[in-house]
């Protein structure tokens, strides 16, 4: 999966309120066809998933483009932001408009699943491997955030980005636990995404997003919970269970 620094922020103070959250919405700036209601209700779907791990007051603005890439999709911010994280935050993502798209829920499907795509990418409008917080983390190829290296183990192998010449992806293969079931699963910042894959954020995800500054909750809300259990089939067991205990 690429990523490249391309879209210069404008920031402003938050005024005082009462809390919000963190907020992402999304603005097809391009005004095509591109992104159908198919694409924006994954894309919020996507979004949701981080409003509901990370507990900071945020509003987030993500630019939608669609060119012809020749891979999945591009994105990345250049931000403005301060170490509270308390500034309004803006980024891009760019898909590409000749790849099979997935939109289902199904774990069983072909093309390019939108929504791993997109909780990848959104990652990286949220700081993973372009903020000077992570940067800080980096030890020629290895991450060494404190939540990071707990979650794996030690330092964590990165990925050099040739392109920016940036170590701003989990080297590829990296594994992870999911929160809650403990199952592992590829990181959703691996750098490549296949056909036919689902994911979701791991511990390891999570623990990265937490040494960039984030307020991540370990647990998340129900709806994120609940879409990750219905995910793995557990839901379904559960229900199974009940049936037969009735």
């Amino acid at each position: 999966m690429q990523t490249k620094k391309i879209l210069p922020v404008l920031a402003c103070a938050l005024i005082s309120s009462p809390a919000l959250a963190l907020d992402i919405s999304f603005f097809n700036y391009e005004g095509n066809d591109f992104f159908t209601q198919d694409w924006l209700d994954t894309l919020e779907q996507a979004a949701r998933v981080y409003e509901d791990y990370i507990k900071d007051d945020l509003n987030v603005r993500v630019n939608l483009g669609s060119a012809s890439l020749g891979y999945p999709a591009e994105g990345g911010a250049t931000i403005s932001y301060d170490t509270s994280f308390r500034h309004d935050w803006e980024g891009e993502i760019t898909f590409d408009d000749t790849t099979n798209w997935y939109f289902g829920t199904s774990e069983s499907f072909s093309g390019y699943d939108v929504f791993t795509v997109a909780l990848h990418e959104l990652g990286h409008v949220l700081g993973i491997g372009l903020v000077d917080t992570w940067e800080k983390w980096v030890d020629e190829s290895y991450f060494t955030g404190a939540n990071a290296m707990n979650a794996y183990g030690g330092p964590v192998p990165l990925y050099y980005s040739d392109h920016n010449g940036l170590y701003d992806h989990w080297v590829n293969g990296t594994m992870s636990a999911l929160p809650v079931t403990g199952t592992l699963q590829l990181s959703i910042f691996n750098p490549s995404i296949s056909g036919g894959e689902r994911r979701y954020l791991t511990e390891l995800d999570l623990a990265g997003l937490k040494d960039i500054g984030w307020d991540v909750s370990v647990v998340p809300e129900p709806e994120t919970l609940y879409m990750l259990l219905a995910g793995l089939g557990i839901v379904g067991l559960v229900a199974r269970r009940h049936r037969r205990a009735a």
